[in-house]
């Protein structure tokens, strides 16, 4: 069963935008194979006219009927299908990116209590000496930030290729469609998880650099402060100058946040949205 919004439309925008949006991304031929003619104006109205109708069945119908599932079935397939090679690419990407972030994190985290350990026993010409690992602390804090670095690029590519996959299904899906009348006032997208951040691959990549380089800066800055304040006496031109460095960093970080929330894009109709199938979250027949 595909979820969705229960027993209502899956569509809260007006049928004369969606339909607008849908007769924008056909070509000239396929235009032409679904309304038999190349009037985009009268395309829209007489997609809008047909949505409209397709909103109320929506609304009135209980359980779907058997064509209705074969439909959903088909287009789930059709999706699955065109995309595969893409995601495919994504979940590898996803599997670097995760690998990488660990390490962001577990090199920074050690960098930062190695700079508070001022050394460890070892043994020198038979006797026990204590050795100075200061330096390691300086080599774990380059392995986190290029981890960082590279984790940024490894979530860049991801995110280019669930992009690329929802083109190339939605691009498959809209030629399929353009032989079924009907199909397009019905919806074509039935995939019920959309992308949480938005944006595409730029903002994406943008936002995730900032939040964390500015949580990597942040993070060792406001230990680094709190151990010094509570172990040694408190170097006041140390203390202010961190401080400063502490507010830009949450500053960087506050700002990829921003560009990564979704609450402050501009509102406009998404592709995914208008293509929604009609009938998403209605109950298989054998559930009721």
């Amino acid at each position: 069963m595909v979820a969705g919004m229960g027993e209502t439309s899956a569509h809260a925008s007006p049928p004369e935008e969606r339909a607008a949006l849908i007769v924008g991304l056909l070509d000239e031929e396929q235009r032409v194979r679904y309304f038999g003619h190349r009037s985009e104006t009268r395309a829209t109205t007489e997609l809008a006219a047909h949505i409209t109708e397709i909103d109320k069945d929506a609304l009135q119908r209980k359980p779907l009927s058997l064509e209705l599932l074969r439909e959903r079935d088909e287009l789930l397939a059709i999706h699955q299908d065109a995309g595969r090679p893409h995601t495919w690419w994504a979940r590898i990407w996803w599997g670097v990116f995760f690998v990488l972030g660990w390490a962001f994190l577990g090199l920074g985290g050690g960098a930062i209590l190695i700079s508070v350990i001022p050394g460890q026993p070892g043994r020198s010409g038979g006797d026990w000496v204590i050795q100075d690992i200061s330096s390691l602390a300086g080599l774990a804090l380059i392995g986190s930030g290029v981890s960082l670095v590279l984790a940024t690029f490894a979530g860049f590519a991801r995110n280019a290729a669930l992009v690329l996959a929802r083109r190339r299904s939605l691009s498959t899906l809209l030629d399929w469609a353009s032989h079924r009348p009907g199909q397009l006032a019905r919806g074509i997208h039935v995939e019920t998880k959309p992308n949480a951040y938005g944006g595409g691959c730029f903002r994406t990549a943008v936002g995730g650099c900032l939040l964390g380089l500015g949580g990597f800066i942040a993070v060792p800055l406001a230990v680094g402060l709190f151990l010094d304040l509570v172990l040694n006496s408190p170097n006041q031109e140390w203390m202010r100058g961190g401080a400063i460095a502490l507010v830009a960093a949450l500053l960087v970080a506050g700002l990829g946040y921003l560009i990564l929330s979704p609450r402050l894009r501009k509102h406009r109709l998404d592709v995914h949205q208008a293509l929604m199938w009609a009938y998403n979250g209605h109950p298989d027949p054998e559930l009721r």
